[in-house]
């Protein structure tokens, strides 16, 4: 009978237990414990590195990737990069997918080729490696939903600039269509800092050289006949 009245008692106080962890009908459960977080490492640098110039510029509506725009893909693509010390992009990673693998590319690719950085500075203000995290949103604009077929016009550009003995260049100058477009111009190398491979001569010395680099688009007519000078009256 003692071990009947003991089995009960066991069992009871089960059922309480169990009821006692039920919610109130109308209430809200107890909240969770807060989670333990630990603090993020502080940064290397004192300083962060900065963009110069205007980020905006770095990914334009003429941009868009054909195949994104022709099959009317859109999202934003999170990106980190790696600065070097000189400011320049030495690495790019997605950290947030468009969900198009055009778009993500583009990304990396256009920002590495044209962000320039004042670059992160530890505390005794040398130059350090830094990183910049940001998005680029794709959005394909109503008059560009539907690509429509190029519109071919003849065209000139040329770049020229002069090769120091140490590979450094200056005097550069860009032209499109005999117009000097040199200080808005992305291609631009001095505006760039662009160095090339010192050019030697025959012996393998360095030497100076001007260099310059073109191309066209010219549209021609094959059937059309040379205009021939007009015969003077009476010849």
């Amino acid at each position: 009978m003692g071990n009947w009245q003991t089995v009960r008692g066991f069992a009871a106080t089960l059922l309480l237990v169990g009821a006692a962890i039920q919610p109130v009908y109308g209430q809200s459960p107890l909240p969770p414990p807060p989670l333990q977080v630990s603090p993020a490492p502080s940064p290397a640098w004192a300083t962060a590195a900065r963009p110069t110039g205007n980020p905006g510029e770095w990914v334009t509506v003429g941009d868009y990737p054909a195949k994104a725009l022709r099959e009317g893909f859109q999202g934003t693509t999170g990106f980190r990069v790696t600065i070097g010390t000189d400011g320049s992009v030495t690495g790019c990673t997605v950290t947030l997918s468009s969900g198009t693998t055009e778009l993500d590319e583009a990304t990396c690719r256009l920002v590495s080729q044209r962000a320039r950085f004042s670059p992160a500075l530890n505390a005794k203000g040398e130059a350090v490696v830094g990183q910049f995290s940001s998005r680029i949103r794709w959005v394909i604009p109503q008059n560009e939903a539907a690509p429509g077929p190029i519109a071919l016009k003849p065209f000139s550009r040329v770049i020229s600039f002069w090769v120091e003995t140490d590979g450094s260049v200056s005097q550069c100058r860009v032209t499109a269509n005999g117009i000097d477009v040199t200080a808005s111009d992305r291609q631009n190398p001095c505006a760039a800092g662009q160095s090339v491979a010192p050019l030697t001569d025959a012996s393998g010395k360095p030497v100076r050289r001007f260099v310059m680099l073109s191309n066209s688009l010219t549209i021609t007519d094959p059937s059309a006949k040379p205009d021939l000078p007009k015969r003077r009256p009476g010849k």
